[in-house]
């Protein structure tokens, strides 16, 4: 995780304080993503993390390896899924991007080497997107944000020759 983002404090009122959740954990392999909690929204209204008026804070996905084995490169998809309640879309969450002033409801991300016991955050693949959306519709409700991970592709390193001891495989007859 950057360090700008563990000392980042929310100034916003309607954003409660961060925290970190994991998405995907498997393997030795965590993925997560550290977001305010609770959101509070008005009707018809949205809201950002980090903050608009934030500039150098950009949110990303961190990957943790404790899988024993060096990652040599990691790529996978985070869909941020609306917020329903009772099959009713309350908000609508997107990766946000503030040039574009455009969202997008999934995205690609891409982590370099990580060595076994180290951490890595995600490389976003269509740069730009490094907020995150909330925006309500007409309907009240309190209900948990999820996430859908997807598309996880390990590459690890190529390990070293290894031959086996005379006696680790099976005595094999002949005749």
């Amino acid at each position: 995780m950057s360090e700008a983002l563990k000392k980042a404090t929310v100034s916003n009122d309607s954003l409660g304080t961060l925290k970190k959740f994991t998405l995907y954990k498997q393997n030795g392999i965590e993925i997560s993503l550290t977001l305010p909690t609770p959101v509070s929204l008005n009707l018809n209204s949205q809201e950002f993390y980090p903050p608009e008026t934030d500039q150098t804070t950009i949110l990303a996905p961190v990957l943790e390896n404790t899988s024993g084995i060096a990652l040599k490169s990691a790529s996978f998809s985070i869909k941020l899924n609306n917020v329903k309640e009772n099959d009713n879309t309350v908000a609508n969450v997107r990766w946000w991007s503030v040039g574009e002033a455009d969202g997008l409801q999934s995205m690609e991300f891409t982590c370099g080497r990580i060595d076994d016991k180290g951490n890595g955050s995600g490389t976003a693949k269509t740069s730009g997107y490094s907020r995150i959306r909330w925006a309500t519709m007409a309907n009240n409700a309190r209900q948990h944000q999820t996430f859908t991970v997807s598309n996880v592709l390990l590459t690890f390193n190529q390990s070293e020759d290894t031959t086996t001891g005379a006696n680790d495989g099976p005595i094999i007859r002949v005749g």
